[in-house]
């Protein structure tokens, strides 16, 4: 048995890119989390990390119309690597959560379609 869960908490770098199709419609949203590290000397570093967030179906709508450049989001979802080739015909491997429900800290609870 095996569990493909991811749970962040951070905040929305840029306003989310929306992408329609003739079946489908998402938003990728760029998400920042934050890590404090103490230095021996007693310092403490903040280290970021950039997660890619893809949001499917009717929540991409919502996100779209609710989440801007700086927002605060709890999300839950999966992980789901792809591979894709760049222009220069390299095969590159993409990493990205496929959320699940999220949450606009302060706001309301949105769930995704379940079947992605």
């Amino acid at each position: 048995m095996g569990l493909n869960r991811v749970i962040l908490i951070g905040y929305v770098g840029e306003a989310p890119e929306m992408r329609y199709t003739a079946v489908e419609r998402l938003a990728r949203v760029r998400l920042a989390t934050h890590e404090y590290r103490n230095k021996p000397n007693g310092d403490a570093v903040q280290r970021v990390e950039w997660h890619s967030v893809v949001f499917y179906g009717e929540v991409a709508l919502t996100v779209e119309r609710l989440v801007k450049k700086g927002t605060h989001l709890y999300v839950e979802g999966r992980l789901q690597t792809s591979l894709h080739e760049s222009a220069t015909g390299e095969t590159r491997r993409v990493t990205e959560v496929v959320a699940r429900t999220f949450e606009i800290l302060d706001g309301e609870e949105v769930e995704s379609d379940p079947l992605h």
